[in-house]
């Protein structure tokens, strides 16, 4: 599998479907528009805009073998409470109405079991505690992944808008469209959702190497990754 972290306007994703194998499924994990350090990157929100064409156009083409999930820059157009930065003000709703004509080409999680594994795509990762103070009846990812696409976008939005907050009796974890890898190293072994190997993006590691434990992988450094199915092993592609 090819799993492609935060996009942002870049056009590494190029370079890597071009190495994609024969049946490899090549998973987005969400984040297209929106770049970062104008002045780093040269990126400009039109240029991110026709990239994010050119994902989409990929994606029709190869609809059985591309994910596209959502991270919360795109839900920060579609819902008005999702205000993400940097945001494109100026083509709000020309972005929004883009993202909405293709919804239906997009997932919140993706989950599959391979050689005995199991793996969960999100674009910030589900912490258990998320996973307990909104949906109290799942036990494992399989049950979370299958609710995601069999409902609304708009009936989870409440659940979704979640971030890390101290509360003086509860500490409220962030969705996986807005967590962050701070938010992994606070319970220890409280981590484990099933026995599920988690993979996600959201929290920009600089370029740097990626943060890969035993219970999840964080790829989001502008790099394109490759998770081998027989061993597990991540590596750069």
């Amino acid at each position: 599998m090819i799993i492609i972290p935060d996009i942002h306007g870049h056009q590494f994703w190029k370079e890597a479907v071009a190495k994609r194998r024969e049946g490899e499924i090549v998973i987005f994990l969400g984040d297209y528009l929106d770049p970062h350090n104008f002045s780093e990157t040269n990126i400009t929100h039109d240029r991110a805009f026709d990239n994010f064409m050119d994902i989409i156009e990929y994606k029709r083409a190869n609809s059985d073998t591309c994910v596209l999930l959502l991270g919360n820059h795109e839900l920060s157009y579609v819902f008005v409470e999702f205000l993400a930065f940097p945001h494109d003000f100026r083509h709000h709703f020309r972005n929004r109405r883009f993202i909405i004509d293709n919804i239906h080409l997009f997932q919140l999680a993706y989950y599959t079991k391979q050689n005995g594994n199991e793996y969960l795509f999100t674009h910030a990762g589900v912490h258990p505690k998320w996973i307990k103070q909104n949906f109290k009846n799942f036990e494992t990812p399989f049950e979370f992944y299958s609710y995601t696409l069999n409902i609304p976008l708009k009936r989870l939005k409440r659940k979704l808008n979640r971030m890390t907050s101290d509360g003086p009796f509860l500490k409220k974890r962030g969705s996986c469209v807005w967590l962050y890898i701070k938010d992994w190293f606070d319970f220890g072994s409280n981590l484990e959702f099933g026995n599920c190997f988690q993979i996600f993006g959201h929290t920009y590691l600089r370029e740097a190497q990626p943060i890969i434990t035993k219970q999840f992988a964080a790829l989001d450094t502008r790099r394109a990754y490759r998770l081998n199915e027989y061993t597990g092993e991540i590596s750069m592609l």
